[in-house]
């Protein structure tokens, strides 16, 4: 055979094998995964995804498939079991509260798309957008894009959040009752002792013993967000009035633990110890609550006030608000959260919450706050209960509490 006819050959063989391949890859495109609940993003090209990618993705994609139905979940189904040992039942730290939630109306949401998955060693890194349709005009409303990880554990894959894997690289130190974790080498202990003393204040408060607090520090309310695996997430992102990152903090009752996004770790700090030992005592049962949400705010924003001030300097900057009468309040709706409270931009049911706690507190101590937050979690228990420890009806609360924002009038 000729060098013509060889090289002739070897053309066709090529072009034969280039044409094969070409319809085995659009084959293998054509043939979609199917997940329940979650898409891949077209960046995605699923032919390369192998049967590896394909298992940590369907942990993932279940999970979110079985928490849009139901409102508690327990992460023993899914969950990587040594950050089990950390938060012990599926938390609002990690994703159950992502926002595609069975509280929303869900169907305005589009499916969750998967923007990337990264094999690193035998585990998954994913990383997810939710995202949905506000109206024709508005367009895609984008609410959150996060970080979870799937972990290979006998067999298996199961999810891990962002917050556990984050934490390994934080520096961690123990008080007597506070795990403090922080990205800085150094610590002051009088630090730890300060948060141990506030954490003994509040279980003498609840007549409990002290509870043992996870706190994760972080300088603002983006580091505090990116810890927990949130690369956006509609609070990041927004500078203050003055120019400066905005901060502030979360806790989660059930695994007791709070993330501060606040330079000064003693900022935010009683207010969400509260929210702890509120749950803890009131709500034993997953969402059995016995409070409203207005008293669990406003006793945390009584002992601990809220965006960085105290309660009395944020009632005297309301009775300031309400003097210019720039809004129409009606404080008969004690829900009413427009408008922000100075510069800080306040919610105005934290303040008017926190004067209710004063008040009860002022009162009858620690038994009247107990009885607010026993009164039923429903808003017509809300107004039944603030009659009962105050003796005040609803149709008397406006004119009751300007007289008592007069008392902060400078």
């Amino acid at each position: 055979m000729s060098l013509l006819n060889i090289i002739i050959l070897n053309s066709y063989k090529v072009a034969i094998w280039f044409f094969l391949n070409i319809i085995l890859i659009s084959h293998l495109n054509a043939q979609t995964i199917k997940f329940k609940y979650i898409k891949l993003s077209p960046s995605i090209w699923e032919a390369r995804l192998d049967s590896s990618y394909i298992k940590a993705l369907t942990v993932w994609d279940s999970y979110l498939a079985l928490t849009s139905q139901k409102r508690s979940v327990y992460n023993h189904l899914y969950w990587f079991k040594e950050e089990t040992k950390i938060f012990s039942r599926d938390c609002d730290m990690t994703y159950r509260y992502v926002d595609y939630s069975p509280k929303r109306d869900s169907t305005n949401y589009y499916k969750p798309t998967v923007l990337a998955v990264e094999q690193i060693g035998n585990d998954f890194f994913i990383k997810t957008m939710f995202s949905r349709n506000t109206d024709p005009v508005a367009g895609v409303f984008i609410a959150n894009i996060i970080d979870i990880y799937a972990k290979k554990q006998g067999g298996s894959y199961f999810l891990c959040s962002a917050l556990f894997e984050n934490s390994k690289y934080l520096k961690r130190y123990e008080g007597k009752t506070i795990a403090l974790y922080k990205t800085s080498d150094s610590t002051d202990s009088k630090l730890i002792d300060k948060l141990d003393s506030i954490n003994h204040y509040m279980a003498s408060l609840y007549r409990i013993p002290p509870l043992h607090i996870n706190y994760f520090l972080t300088n603002s309310k983006t580091e505090m967000q990116k810890i927990r695996g949130f690369d956006f997430e509609r609070t990041m992102y927004i500078s203050t009035k003055k120019g400066t990152p905005q901060t502030g903090a979360l806790s989660e009752g059930y695994n007791k633990l709070i993330i501060n996004g606040t330079p000064d770790p003693l900022i935010n700090f009683m207010h969400e110890l509260a929210h702890i030992y509120t749950y803890q005592i009131f709500a034993p049962k997953n969402y059995d609550r016995t409070y409203h949400e207005f008293f669990n705010e406003g006793f945390s924003t009584f002992i601990g006030g809220t965006a960085e001030r105290s309660l009395s300097q944020l009632l005297e900057t309301l009775q300031k608000d309400l003097s210019k009468n720039t809004y129409k309040f009606n404080f008969s709706n004690l829900l009413d959260f427009g408008p922000g409270i100075g510069e800080e931009d306040a919610i105005l049911s934290y303040i008017l919450g926190g004067l209710i706690c004063k008040l009860a507190y002022d009162k009858e101590g620690m038994d009247g706050i107990f009885k607010l937050l026993q009164g039923g979690w429903q808003d017509e228990d809300l107004y039944r209960t603030v009659e009962s420890v105050l003796g005040v009806k609803r149709e008397n609360l406006d004119s009751f509490i300007r007289n008592e924002l007069k008392k902060y009038a400078r």
